[in-house]
């Protein structure tokens, strides 16, 4: 049986794990670690790219919302996983379909099979994520989304194997700082 706390330490941050590496992130960020990011971009942001390692679920999720509820170019791929996947069920895309909101005709993008412009904005989940695809694409815009959230959250641990209650929190993170990213653009480019 579980405390109170190492339920509400689950919905918060995912597991014992992504608990650990939200407080090892956050206190690097606070000193100033930026983990490759860039807070002001280069150039003009054409359109939103979202990167996990299996573009399953949060990659998944942020496209989804962004190409529902803005007029914005948007897509999204994996650092770890080979194109065409379709997402088995589990309890973060349970949460999603609840929610209203459909995953089902989403495929899985590699790295390796995405097309790349000149405009694209890198969003990462996670600054291992940052720090990966800063080697692979040097010049490359990249920020992570944590970083437009209410809360500023480098680390965003993996949903999917995940208690629901951390679903529901991670699918309202995604949307708040997506809100809060794309207002801040909206800023920059006037």
């Amino acid at each position: 049986m579980i405390s109170i706390l190492q339920q509400k330490m689950l919905n918060t941050f995912g597991s014992k794990k992504g608990f650990i590496k939200h407080i090892y992130y956050h206190f690097a960020y606070l000193i100033g670690f930026e983990f490759g990011s860039r807070i002001k971009f280069v150039g003009n942001v054409e359109r939103l790219v979202f990167v996990c390692k299996g573009n399953i679920c949060r990659s998944a999720f942020a496209e989804l919302i962004t190409r529902t509820k803005y007029d914005i170019p948007v897509a999204s791929f994996g650092l770890e996983t080979n194109s065409g996947y379709v997402s088995e069920l589990n309890n973060f895309l349970e949460v999603v379909y609840e929610c209203g909101f459909d995953l089902s005709k989403h495929r899985t993008t590699s790295i390796e099979d995405f097309k790349i412009f000149e405009g694209d904005l890198f969003i990462c989940m996670e600054p291992k994520q940052s720090l990966v695809l800063q080697k692979k694409i040097p010049k490359a815009n990249v920020t992570l989304l944590g970083l437009y959230g209410m809360n500023k959250r480098p680390y965003l641990h993996d949903p999917y194997s995940a208690s629901k209650g951390y679903s529901i929190n991670c699918i309202n993170f995604i949307e708040k700082s997506i809100e809060n990213l794309t207002k801040s653009l909206s800023v920059k480019n006037k």
